[in-house]
């Protein structure tokens, strides 16, 4: 079955968080000074960067010019449901393989957490970067299964299908039986992988998400949406 195919198939109605939160209404889109219209003409959507950053209803979005010479663009989105300001950087590649979607943060207010707000809001980024020719979606997966009263990053993007090459001291580390693994994706394929991930193993990483159809990212985030009953008509 394609990407295309499997989408229809289970994202064929929005399920309650969805209608909630996700509507794409009531949004506010300011451009820096530091941008230029023409140079920003391309993305100047307020629909497509809503859903670019995962934008909940009545977020405030403000472009501003990237820090550097990869960075293209610097998005914050403040909402008031987050806890703190998210934050995006549009970026091509240092490895020069296209355009880079960067994800710096997304943290809700207490009330607001263990909803699925946070998941939904990074499906849709990664939906609408697929539709724009992204190549990856990226950010640092934050937490540790010793400290997962503070962040849950390290397991929850795991578990949606963002992928790293695990480093050697983790390698190291792994049950006998998970000694072939070499990627986290394939960790997040394993029921035995998964547990130990959420507890011992799991660390902060690096991750990316790979928007190429049949990467292992879109295995791992199939599983998650069915196990999770999330839809949503994309």
């Amino acid at each position: 079955m394609s990407l295309l195919d499997w989408y229809h198939a289970h994202m064929s109605d929005r399920d309650e968080i969805f209608r909630q939160y996700f509507n794409q209404v009531d949004m506010t889109l300011e451009l820096d000074e530091s941008v230029d219209d023409d140079e920003f003409d391309v993305f100047n959507s307020v629909e497509m960067l809503v859903k670019l950053t995962g934008a909940p209803d009545g977020s405030y979005l403000k472009v501003s010019r990237g820090t550097d010479e990869a960075e293209l663009f610097h998005i914050v989105v403040r909402n008031r449901i987050f806890k703190y300001p998210s934050e995006y950087a549009l970026a091509n590649r240092s490895d020069g393989f296209g355009l880079e979607l960067y994800v710096d943060s997304i943290t809700l207010r207490d009330e607001y957490q263990n909803k699925g707000i946070g998941p939904r809001s990074m499906l849709l980024s990664l939906l609408e970067a697929k539709a724009q020719g992204f190549r990856y979606v990226s950010l640092t997966a934050a937490g540790s299964s010793n400290n997962r009263g503070t962040f849950w990053g390290y397991y929850v993007w795991a578990s949606m299908g963002f992928d790293a090459v695990l480093p050697s001291e983790i390698l190291c580390s792994l049950p006998e039986r998970l000694s072939h693994v070499r990627r986290l994706a394939e960790l997040m394929l394993d029921d035995e992988g998964r547990q130990w991930w959420y507890h011992p193993g799991g660390r902060a990483i690096d991750v990316e998400f790979d928007l190429s159809p049949d990467s292992l990212s879109w295995t791992v985030l199939r599983n998650y949406v069915e196990a999770k009953g999330i839809s949503y008509e994309y």
